[in-house]
């Protein structure tokens, strides 16, 4: 049961939003009381940014990681009105919990779809950690690779 309803969260990133709303729409499109850790995964990868660029860039097919992470992705979902007011669940709020300290550690400000995904698959035994892992993601390799994005994302970096 959702706690309460969305409120503007600053120090979250427009994909970040964006991720929510579409899992949440996932978890109602596919008939789930509540959004699921394969469902925010494959939210946040569709929103492609820096979390993206990392998982390109250890050659991965994000279209086939999505299709792993949600099978039975409805694409009415996908499309459907994103102006829809959300409601965090208790889920949410854990995850987003995770999602700041993935943040705070790697030193940025606000955090975006890669600190949710992170936040996700830091806990190996769960599902979005299994499906990352058969393609060779791990939370560690992920964090790295993140690293290594910021470092060239930066203004004058080679």
């Amino acid at each position: 049961m959702p706690d309460s309803t969305m409120p503007n969260r600053p120090y979250l990133t427009t994909r970040a939003h964006r991720a929510f709303g579409l899992a949440h729409r996932l978890a109602r499109a596919t008939d789930n009381a509540q959004v699921t850790a394969r469902m925010l995964a494959a939210s946040a990868i569709r929103q492609r940014g820096l979390l993206a660029a990392a998982l390109q860039q250890r050659g991965l097919d994000l279209q086939q990681l999505e299709a792993e992470l949600m099978p039975d992705l409805p694409e009415q979902a996908a499309d459907s009105d994103t102006s829809a007011t959300l409601e965090w669940t208790a889920w949410d709020e854990a995850v987003l919990a995770r999602a700041r300290e993935e943040a705070d550690g790697m030193g940025t400000e606000h955090f975006s779809t890669e600190h949710l995904l992170l936040a996700l698959i830091r806990d190996e035994d769960s599902e979005a950690a299994r499906v990352l892992a058969r393609h060779g993601v791990s939370y560690a390799l992920l964090r790295e690779d993140l690293r290594q994005v910021y470092q060239h994302s930066k203004p004058g970096s080679a």
